[in-house]
C-alpha cells in the first residue's frame, strides 16, 4: 500500500520540567521527564502518552530540579501506577495491600492495617488474597525452593513474587498454593493450585529448572528452546527509491552558534561514517560507508524563525550560486544544517522542540533532487546539548541515507502491511521504530557521540533486538500478541485492511501473548495499554513468564479512534525501567 509522504521527522514533544505544562494524553518520549501536575499527581510518559499517577501518599507530587518524587506509599486500588513500580504499597480505605498490574494499582490482600516498610507493603492480620490472590494468611507449610520456581519460600509456602521481574521478594501481599504436599501434589506456580508434578510444565525451562517439572517463571512451562516460538516482527520495506550507497555528509553551521556546538558537529559529521554503527545500521539496507567533505562555517546568522519551505529556498539559492562549500552535489550528497539555540523552526504548521526534534527531506535543484536533514537545537532532560545534537543527528542520517527522497522518489520508508500498527504508531522509517525504546541513545566505544540504534529486519527476523547495534551483553525478550485477524483500517486518507484482532464493539476476546527472549534470562513481567483515550480494556490471567510461555490477554473494545476506523495498542515486556513494546491493531 503507498500511502501520501510529506516528511520525515523525529518526533519530539516540548521539554519543560514544570508543572502544569502538560496533561494527561499530550504526546512524549521517553526521554521526557516526569511532570508534577500538581500537588498530588504526576505525569509520566507512557508510550508516547502523558499518564497521570495519583502521588497519594503524605509528600505528594515534589519536583526538584529535574527530579519528581511521587509518593505513592498510599494509593487506592484501581488507579494508575508508575509502570516501572516495584514490590507493593498500601491502601489505606478498606486497609489492604496492592500491586501494580496492567498500569493500575490492584488490591493483592485485605488486612486489618497496612504499612510499608522498607519500599514493600506489611500487611497486619491478613484476610486472604485479593484480585487473584490466594488463601490468605496461616496456610500450612508445602514448598522447597525446586517446587517454588515464580516465587520464593517463606514459612514453607510458595509465594508469589510481584509482578516487577524479581523472583527474591517474600511478602504478605501474595499467592501461594496451601499444602500441596499432604496429597503428593506441588505448587504450579502458573496457577497457584496444587497438581501432580506431571502436569506441570518441561524439567527445567526458563529461569528456574530442576525438579517436579515446574518449567520455568511464565504461564505454560517455560521452554529451552531460544528463542520461543512467537509471531513475526515488521520488515522494514522500501517503496523503491534509491538509497545513498556512498553517503557524503556535509556539516553546516552558522555565525551564531558556539565554538562547543560547531566543534562537535564538525567531529560528529566527520567521524559517524566509518564506525563500525554506521556499518551496524547501514550495511543491510544497501547504505556503504560515509565520508565528510570540509565542513561549512557560515559567516552568515541563523534567523530566529524559519519554515521548511524558507530553508528550501535557501538551500537551492546556495547550490544554484555555487556558495563556497555547496555547489556540485552528487547522488550521495547529504547536507546537514546544524541550526543554533535562538532558531525556532516550523515544519507544515508544527513546531520544533515541540513536535519534532529533527527531520529530513529533499530539495529540486537544476537537474537532481538534493537531500537535506535539519537539526534544531533542543533540551532533553537527561542529556548534555551536545548529545541531543548527535542523537538527532545520527537518526536523521540513516534515515536521509535509506530514504532520501521521502516525497518525489520514497525509499525504506514504511512496514509490511500485516504490521501496519507500527508504523501508524511510530511512523515507518528505520529509526523511528526504534525511537520509543528506552535503550534508542547510547554512546558506542570508540565514538565519543551519543547515537541512536536503528531498525534491523535480519536482527528481527532472528529473534535478537531489532534495535541495533544491540547493547554488550544484552539478552533480548519480548511479549508478542498472536494477531491472526485481518481487520479493516483508515491510515493518512487511504482504507485497507492489516492483521489485528477483530473485536465488535461492546464485546471482548481474548488472544494469546507469547513470550521469547534469545537466550536464558530472568522473568519478566508483561503490561498492555491502550495508545489512544480509554476505548480498550485488559485483563490477563497472568502478568510474568519467561521464554515459550504463553499468556491470555483478554481485551474489551469500548469504543474506536475515528481516524483509524479502530485502536492501537501495545504490549509491554518489562524488567523495571528496561522495557521493549510490541504494537497491535483492535480493529471492530
Amino acid at each position: 500500500m503507498h500511502k501520501p509522504r510529506f516528511f520525515s521527522a523525529l518526533l519530539l514533544p516540548i521539554l519543560l520540567a514544570a508543572c502544569g505544562t502538560h496533561g494527561p494524553g499530550d504526546t512524549c518520549t521517553v526521554n521526557d521527564p516526569a511532570l508534577c501536575d500538581s500537588s498530588t499527581a504526576m505525569l509520566q510518559c507512557i508510550l508516547g502518552r502523558y499518564v497521570s499517577i495519583p502521588c497519594a501518599g503524605p509528600s505528594g507530587c515534589v519536583a526538584q530540579g529535574q527530579t519528581v518524587n511521587c509518593d505513592t506509599s498510599v494509593s487506592v486500588a484501581g488507579t494508575a501506577c508508575p509502570p516501572a513500580a516495584t514490590g507493593t504499597t498500601c491502601q489505606a480505605n478498606p486497609s489492604a495491600t496492592l500491586a501494580c498490574l496492567n498500569g493500575l494499582w490492584q488490591q493483592q490482600q485485605a488486612c486489618t492495617s497496612c504499612s510499608v516498610q522498607n519500599g514493600q507493603a506489611v500487611c497486619a492480620g491478613g484476610t486472604g488474597g485479593g484480585a487473584g490472590g490466594g488463601a490468605g494468611g496461616g496456610a500450612a507449610a508445602d514448598c522447597t525452593p525446586d517446587t517454588c520456581l515464580d516465587g520464593c519460600c517463606a514459612s514453607g509456602q510458595c509465594i508469589k513474587a510481584p509482578l516487577n521481574g524479581s523472583n527474591t521478594f517474600c511478602g504478605a501481599a501474595a499467592t501461594y498454593c496451601v499444602n500441596c504436599s499432604a496429597t503428593n501434589k506441588t505448587c504450579d506456580r502458573a496457577t497457584y493450585s496444587c497438581v501432580s508434578p506431571a502436569t506441570g510444565g518441561g524439567a527445567g525451562g526458563g529461569t528456574g529448572g530442576g525438579t517436579g517439572g515446574t518449567g520455568g517463571t511464565g504461564g505454560t512451562g517455560g521452554s529451552t528452546v531460544f528463542p520461543g516460538a512467537h509471531s513475526s516482527y515488521p520488515r522494514a520495506l522500501s517503496y523503491g527509491g534509491p538509497v545513498l550507497s556512498a553517503p557524503r555528509f556535509i556539516s553546516v553551521t552558522f555565525s551564531n552558534d558556539t565554538q562547543t556546538f560547531v566543534s562537535a558537529a564538525d567531529g560528529f559529521i566527520a567521524g559517524i561514517g566509518s564506525t563500525a554503527y554506521w556499518t551496524a545500521i547501514a550495511s543491510e539496507y544497501g547504505v556503504g560507508a560515509g565520508t565528510a567533505a570540509a565542513p561549512i562555517h557560515l559567516a552568515e546568522t541563523a534567523p530566529a524563525n524559519i519554515d521548511d519551505s524558507q530553508i528550501k529556498t535557501w538551500l537551492a539559492g546556495k547550490i544554484s550560486s555555487n556558495a563556497p562549500g555547496f555547489g556540485n552535489p552528487t547522488a550521495n550528497t547529504l547536507y546537514v544544517l546544524f541550526y543554533p539555540a535562538g532558531t525556532n523552526i516550523t515544519l507544515q504548521g508544527t513546531a520544533s522542540c515541540s513536535y519534532f526534534g529533527g527531520y529530513h527531506n529533499s530539495v529540486h535543484v537544476g537537474v537532481r533532487d538534493v537531500p537535506y536533514a535539519v537539526m534544531p537545537r533542543c533540551t532533553v532532560p537527561g542529556k548534555t546539548q551536545v548529545q541531543a545534537m548527535t542523537s538527532t543527528a545520527s537518526h536523521e542520517l540513516i534515515e536521509a541515507a535509506t530514504d532520501p527522497y521521502p516525497n518525489v522518489s520514497p525509499a525504506f520508508g514504511a512496514v509490511d502491511l500485516d504490521h501496519l500498527a507500527w508504523e501508524m504508531y511510530l511512523l515507518g522509517e528505520v529509526s523511528d521504530l526504534c525511537a520509543q525504546e528506552p535503550s534508542s541513545y547510547f554512546t558506542p566505544a570508540g565514538f565519543p557521540y551519543m547515537v541512536a540504534r536503528s531498525w534491523s529486519n535480519v536482527a528481527a527476523a532472528s529473534g535478537s533486538d531489532p534495535c541495533v547495534p544491540k547493547a554488550p551483553g544484552e539478552i533480548y525478550y519480548a511479549a508478542v500478541p498472536v494477531l491472526n485477524d485481518t481487520v479493516s483500517f483508515t491510515f493518512q486518507g487511504q482504507s485497507g485492511t492489516t492483521k489485528g484482532v477483530r473485536i465488535p464493539l461492546g464485546t471482548s476476546k481474548t488472544i494469546d501473548v507469547q513470550l521469547f527472549s534469545e537466550a536464558a534470562t530472568a522473568g519478566w513481567t508483561v503490561d498492555a495499554y491502550d495508545l489512544g483515550t480509554n476505548r480498550l480494556a485488559f485483563t490477563w490471567n497472568k502478568q510474568s513468564g519467561n521464554n515459550g510461555d504463553v499468556l491470555k490477554l483478554t481485551i474489551t473494545a469500548k469504543s474506536k479512534d475515528p481516524q483509524y476506523g479502530g485502536e492501537l495498542f501495545a504490549v509491554i515486556a518489562n524488567k523495571g525501567a528496561d522495557y521493549h513494546a510490541y504494537y497491535g491493531f483492535v480493529g471492530n
